[in-house]
């Protein structure tokens, strides 16, 4: 196909495959080391937000509906790897933190030979240049 005959909605779909091939093989590693299905990206949220940590800065860190993320945490409350504590300051707040058993997970999901395979099919430079591309159509997504 010349580049010239690219759709958009060819586009997506490319990108779309590529998304839940690399999260297949990426969720297949993780499985083998012992780490529930989950959504990583709530435990790096929950990790990097640290005290601010709230379902509300973790739905908008992961680019995910509120009612969703409230739905995953309670799951990851029941497997223990979350706590969710009652914020004494505002009563309304609900704070989220990593237990032990959940940054156990956390530091495995830091482990990821299966996404330094497949990225290596890129030099340094082309990296570069795609993270500069996705981030463009990220950008304009949120804007859409």
């Amino acid at each position: 196909m010349s580049e010239s005959n690219i759709t958009d909605l060819e586009l997506w779909k490319l990108i779309r495959i590529t998304h839940d091939v690399v999260y297949k093989s990426r969720q297949r590693e993780l499985y083998s080391n012992g780490v529930p299905m989950i959504n990583p990206g709530i435990l790096y949220a929950i990790h990097s937000l640290g005290k601010e940590a709230t379902p509300t800065k973790i739905a908008e860190r992961t680019f995910k509906e509120r009612h969703s993320i409230s739905e995953q945490l309670s799951r990851m409350e029941n497997e223990g790897l979350i706590r969710k504590i009652k914020d004494l300051k505002y009563k309304n707040y609900l704070r989220v933190e990593l237990t032990g058993k959940g940054y156990e997970i956390y530091e495995k999901l830091r482990e990821h030979k299966s996404l330094k395979l497949i990225m290596s099919a890129l030099t340094n430079q082309e990296q570069r240049e795609l993270w500069f591309l996705l981030t463009k159509i990220r950008d304009k997504a949120i804007q859409v």
